[in-house]
């Protein structure tokens, strides 16, 4: 993994890569990494990029997706594919029940906006 991420992101030899079975993560220039595999289709990327932008610009707490030296998301190796994202260093504030609510009431989103929200169960019953 750490040739991987050395070679797709210029990730310097002079990280610990803390592999788990289905990730590895890091520590960059005091930020932290995961290096995760991605399954959903390459179109699916687009939709995620679209909503990871609208977290941050509503300074919902999130990750950051990060481009690869070929000014891509998503990293190949053979048939594998994976996506890394940054993540705060403090990652340690917890969140309540009306810390979500908040959440989710600035994610109000139309139907057409996203196949990833999921969020209305009439247009997800009428597609099967």
């Amino acid at each position: 993994m750490k040739e991987l991420l050395k070679f797709n992101y210029n990730i310097s030899n002079e990280i610990k890569v803390i592999d788990s079975e289905n990730y590895c993560s890091f520590i960059f220039n005091e930020k932290k990494y995961y290096f995760v595999p991605y399954f959903r289709s390459e179109e699916d990327i687009n939709d995620l990029v679209s909503l990871n932008d609208e977290l941050i610009k509503k300074k919902i707490p999130t990750f950051i997706l990060v481009l690869n030296n070929s000014n891509q998301f998503i990293t190949n190796d053979g048939n594998d594919k994976y996506i890394l994202f940054e993540t705060p260093l403090n990652n340690s504030k917890e969140y309540n029940v009306l810390d979500m609510i908040s959440f989710s009431e600035q994610l109000i989103v139309n139907n057409k906006k996203s196949v990833l929200y999921r969020n209305s169960w009439g247009d997800l019953w009428s597609s099967k």
